[in-house]
């Protein structure tokens, strides 16, 4: 018997969640029901196992961005900046350090 969850893993590479299994399932029979109506093709479970894998990662990287999006938002609410990125000291430094591919610092250092 097929088993549709571990070749989307190993097509993917990587374990796959419960949730994330029962997330991505449903978007990849989508896809793959299009796929085969515009193209006139009959792939199979084989592909879906690709497809949800695919779904997975699309789903990973959105919760990432979100999470990152929502941290930095929240940050500018409390007047912080990014923890990892260090702000100019001035908008001449951020724009000369631009024009010339020197680091912020660098060009602080020359003016």
């Amino acid at each position: 018997m097929f088993d549709l969850r571990a070749a989307a893993e190993r097509s993917g590479g990587t374990a796959i969640t419960d949730e994330e299994y029962l997330q991505a399932l449903p978007m990849a029979r989508s896809k793959l029901s299009y796929i085969n109506r515009k193209y006139g093709t009959h792939h199979g479970l084989d592909y879906l196992a690709a497809l949800v894998a695919e779904a997975v990662k699309a789903n990973r990287l959105t919760s990432y961005l979100n999470a990152l999006y929502a941290e930095r938002e929240e940050s500018k609410k409390k007047g912080a900046a990014h923890p990892k990125v260090k702000q100019p000291q001035s908008v001449d430094s951020c724009i000369l350090s631009h024009a010339s591919g020197k680091s912020n610092s660098e060009m602080e250092d020359l003016l």
